[in-house]
């Protein structure tokens, strides 16, 4: 709307094209799912958690905040990707543990945020 009355308005061109990145992310070519609704922190059920063993910074960089990700679990260890099969990185150890002890309960998994190689999602026990 701003743009329709002013469409030489510089501060809201920058922030619709961020915006819009935000929404197809960097170099996608569809636009993301994401569940902003995670965000919200129900205490007992939800955390936030340090992802180990993350994948190379040029990955990291095509993620979006609020981005769902699957939990891909095995005995040993938990790996998280996104929707595109892409490996983000995987669960520490006692997380790791928790989650596969309560297999039987729904387990959601979004990004919250990355800052170099470092990946931090909101886990909810469901």
């Amino acid at each position: 709307q701003v743009i329709k009355k002013d469409s030489s308005n510089k501060v809201a061109k920058k922030i619709i094209e961020k915006c819009d990145l935000g929404k197809k992310g960097l170099g996608r070519s569809a636009p993301v799912k994401t569940n902003l609704k995670a965000f919200s922190i129900n205490y007992g059920n939800t955390k936030v958690v340090k992802l180990v063993h993350v994948a190379p910074a040029s990955t990291l960089m095509s993620l979006v905040p609020g981005e769902s990700l699957q939990l891909i679990m095995s005995p040993n260890k938990i790996s998280i990707e996104t929707g595109e099969n892409v490996h983000i990185g995987r669960l520490p150890d006692d997380i790791s543990s928790h989650v596969w002890a309560n297999r039987e309960k729904k387990h959601e998994a979004v990004l919250k945020s990355t800052e170099g190689n470092n990946v931090w999602i909101v886990l909810c026990e469901k």
